[in-house]
């Protein structure tokens, strides 16, 4: 606690001792005038300080930094006292932890502030401070530090994040190929990132040397799924609805294309694009960044919709006009359809 306030103390006393000075040169008043006026004014700071400047929550801070001090510096020094750690509230230990990082940061000390940020909910919080501690690390094959950055960025769940997750696990990989965390996991976010070959090509990999067991049943499932949505990547990688409009119609407002499954009678589509209609006829074009929910199985039935609302930016529920959905058919190898627009009022999808 004393080592808290002696900074104060020591600007307190430099402050007085140059008001002190300032006032002999300026001013002929005798000496215990000017104390006096010195007196007043540190006494008026230290009050304003208690009633304005004061936190609230200043000396509830100030207790737990005394008391749990030395617990986080055994953390950062790789000595942790993991029972008295735990008895720690986690947002105390963050704060505290947090605070003499930055007068001692190590990469222990940034790891165990990672994890303590992904039992509190803070992603922000957990990827920043892993990703201190990854760059802290010297050897290359402490890949901890490494595996909790992935993990991280993993749950933010961006393409981005998705993106520099399988980065850090692709350079795990290389300082040690036998890491199989570090294999699943790169099968996991290349999955979600929609490259299934990889994905498949890791598990098919870790299956070959763990066929059995709970975690190998785990991977078969996975691999099947991957496996399916490769398949209907494939399939339905390249769809393009040709959607037409009255003659009455201009163009310049906000296009809405869609697909469902035949026979849906609304919900969320499939897949669907908001884009401006500068033109018609309009071809708009269906990518895999398009797709609201898994691939359906290859050659399951799918309708192809389009609703229009006449000015840009508008959302799909101020869509006045639609299209009546029609079945995809195969031209040239590829899914298309072609929409005409109605000038009778849309329906609720």
């Amino acid at each position: 606690m004393i080592a808290l306030w002696l900074p104060f103390v020591l600007a307190g006393a430099g402050l007085i001792a140059l008001l002190w000075w300032w006032w002999r040169r300026q001013s002929d008043a005798p000496p215990l005038a000017a104390a006096g006026l010195l007196l007043v004014t540190v006494l008026a700071g230290v009050a304003g300080w208690l009633l304005i400047g004061k936190h609230e929550h200043t000396t509830t801070w100030l207790t737990d930094y005394s008391q749990n001090q030395h617990l986080m510096r055994g953390l950062i020094e790789g000595d942790p006292d993991m029972e008295a750690l735990s008895q720690v509230r986690a947002n105390v230990v963050a704060m505290v932890l947090q605070r003499e990082l930055q007068r001692a940061p190590s990469a222990e000390g940034w790891y165990g502030l990672a994890l303590i940020y992904e039992q509190l909910e803070a992603p922000e919080g957990a990827v920043q401070a892993a990703r201190r501690a990854a760059e802290m690390i010297v050897d290359e094959s402490e890949t901890a530090p490494r595996m909790l950055l992935a993990r991280t960025l993993m749950e933010q769940g961006s393409r981005e994040a998705l993106a520099e997750a399988r980065s850090v696990i692709e350079s795990v990989l290389e300082s040690v190929p036998s890491h199989e965390g570090a294999r699943l996991m790169l099968g996991v976010v290349s999955a979600r990132m929609g490259d299934y070959d990889t994905a498949i090509d890791a598990w098919e990999s870790m299956l070959a040397r763990h066929p059995d067991g709970e975690a190998a049943d785990a991977i078969r499932m996975a691999l099947e799924d991957a496996r399916a949505r490769r398949d209907g990547a494939r399939h339905y990688g390249s769809i393009r609805i040709t959607v037409t409009a009255p003659e009455a119609l201009e163009a310049g407002g906000t296009l809405f294309v869609f697909l469902r499954p035949a026979g849906s009678g609304g919900g969320q589509p499939l897949a669907a694009r908001r884009i401006l209609a500068d033109q018609w006829p309009m071809t708009v074009a269906i990518g895999a960044d398009d797709w609201l929910q898994p691939y359906p199985a290859a050659g399951a039935e799918l309708v192809a919709g389009a609703r229009y609302a006449p000015t840009p930016g508008s959302a799909v529920d101020q869509a006045g006009l639609a299209g009546q959905p029609v079945p995809l058919e195969s031209v040239d190898g590829a899914l298309a359809a072609r929409v005409t627009l109605s000038e009778a009022p849309a329906q609720t999808p």
